[in-house]
């Protein structure tokens, strides 16, 4: 059987894929309020614990309305903490799945996909968002 940490349980993409998870999977989830994603050491440990094959991040600062106005948690959250998932992913021999936001491209294709199939858009470098995908591309590359 596949053991899944799901980090962030309790936001609605992983709420969702909790409860679609198949006979298949073990899922284990790692969120609030036992493990904080600015804290290294919980996060550490916490996915540790969970012994997984894959390691499924959907935590995030979502208050995008707040985010303004709380930029320094915000940022703690979604940079550093996704930094801190990748890390224990990594750490643990696990593939890790990083969900994120639209909010870390800048702008929209007017096309829709390129030919490649792949969509192709700037990452913003200064949302929360986008710090956070640099990054776990940093500690997963």
């Amino acid at each position: 059987m596949m053991r899944v940490a799901v980090v962030g349980a309790r936001a609605r993409v992983a709420a969702a894929l909790v409860e679609k998870a198949g006979p298949d999977l073990e899922i284990i989830t790692v969120s609030r309020p036992d493990v904080s994603l600015e804290d290294r050491d919980a996060v550490l440990a916490g996915v540790k614990a969970a012994r997984p094959n894959v390691v499924i991040n959907a935590a995030d600062y979502a208050a995008v309305d707040r985010a303004e106005c709380e930029a320094d948690l915000a940022m703690r959250v979604n940079a550093p903490g996704a930094g801190h998932v990748a890390e224990a992913a990594a750490s643990t021999g696990a593939l890790l799945l990083h969900l994120s936001t639209d909010y870390v491209f800048v702008g929209a294709l007017e096309t829709g996909r390129r030919s490649s199939g792949r969509q192709v858009l700037p990452e913003r470098r200064d949302s929360a968002d986008g710090v956070g995908l640099q990054s776990v591309r940093r500690l997963t590359s």
